[in-house]
């Protein structure tokens, strides 16, 4: 595939991580589990939360299969009477919902998938073209679709 005159392998990406949201995290992690995976202990999420000024803890923990680079995140629910903000994707369904990848620089790679035709309009700029805060453009998992769902539900802060 290229974009435009530019092959899109030009564009240099690595696996940071991809996510996998499900409905059980002890369950889903025990299964991945006897596949032979090493998991790191739960990790419980906390960030924004609807009508409340500070982070507080979500619905959801995580654990992951740490490699040389990158690694699969595993993001389960641990404790629904909390605010989720996966909530949407799991309507969608249980399965994987985020691929991160590393670039070189977000707003050449954004430029770049804009000039493929089926993606043009299916990314948010990166985060150092949305907001300014030191945090934030740290953050390198902070590009999100823009469907509907991932538009309104992604959360900017999330502690994976």
């Amino acid at each position: 595939m290229t974009t435009g005159s530019q092959p899109l392998a030009t564009l240099a990406a690595r696996l940071d991580h991809a996510g996998v949201i499900v409905r059980d995290l002890e369950i889903t992690a025990q299964a991945w589990e006897s596949m032979g995976f090493q998991l790191t202990p739960p990790s419980r999420q906390r960030g924004r939360m609807p009508d409340r000024d500070e982070p507080g803890p979500w619905a959801t923990a995580n654990r992951c299969a740490v490699f040389r680079e990158g690694y699969l995140e595993l993001i389960g629910v641990v404790d629904a009477s909390c605010f989720n903000p996966w909530g949407p994707f799991l309507d969608r369904f249980e399965g994987m919902h985020i691929l991160a990848l590393r670039v070189d620089s977000a707003d050449d790679a954004w430029k770049g998938l804009g000039r493929i035709p089926a993606l043009a309009d299916r990314f948010a700029p990166p985060c150092s073209a949305r907001e300014s805060s030191t945090w934030t453009a740290r953050r390198a998992r902070c590009g999100f679709a823009t469907s509907s769902a991932a538009t309104t539900a992604a959360p900017k802060d999330a502690s994976s």
